[in-house]
């Protein structure tokens, strides 16, 4: 930029860093939009949830880049398993990310996180396939339920090729604890809350 003073070049002055970074942060936000991220990246942008967009080396083929919970199919006909790119919930990595989940052919299948938890945080999860769907965690008295099922997929195998859903949604999920219930206590007793808090969990993926 010229120096409206003594007519030098400069380099960029800072307000012209903060909006270069700020169109960055747009073309981001539209990549992010898409879903999927072919070709070569320079700038460290993060998909909703947590993925890292990961430079190409040059002369390297460009990468496909899925986010968190981007369900797919392996496998043939009769032995199809279910499988995720990798991603959190709660902000750990499920037992069973990394492997393969077996599928009941023929039938929908139904994939969910079985969660456990202690003191209102997620201590550990595991991917799970039924072919019924998965019981949701009713309200408890006083603390947060120390299990629960989060669904996160359906995977259809009742037609000549597999059809697969995601429903928890795209990027790490989030989970944390909610007040669900308050039931009126009715003793009248001196120093007693007037109200008995249930809780339970809510989750959703991504931002």
């Amino acid at each position: 930029m010229g120096n409206p003073i003594s007519g030098q070049s400069k380099d960029w002055a800072a307000g012209e860093r903060i909006r270069a970074l700020g169109l960055n942060r747009i073309g981001d936000s539209n990549a992010q939009n898409v879903g999927v991220f072919p070709g070569a990246f320079d700038y460290g942008g993060r998909f909703p949830g947590g993925t890292i967009r990961v430079p190409n080396s040059a002369g390297s083929a460009p990468p496909v880049l899925y986010p968190p919970w981007w369900p797919f199919v392996t496998g043939s006909a009769g032995s199809y398993s279910a499988n995720f790119y990798a991603g959190t919930v709660g902000g750990i990595v499920p037992s069973n990310m990394f492997s393969a989940v077996a599928l009941t052919a023929s039938s929908v299948n139904y994939l969910y996180l079985a969660v456990t938890a202690s003191g209102g945080i997620v201590t550990g999860a595991t991917i799970t396939a039924s072919t019924t769907y998965p019981t949701l965690a009713a309200s408890n008295s006083g603390s947060p339920p120390t299990s629960f099922n989060i669904p996160i997929a359906i995977f259809d195998l009742t037609g000549s090729a597999p059809v697969v859903h995601n429903i928890v949604g795209f990027g790490n999920i989030w989970v944390q604890p909610y007040v669900s219930l308050l039931t009126t206590n009715s003793t009248g007793a001196l120093l007693t809350a007037p109200f008995t808090v249930s809780y339970n969990w809510e989750w959703g993926a991504g931002n």
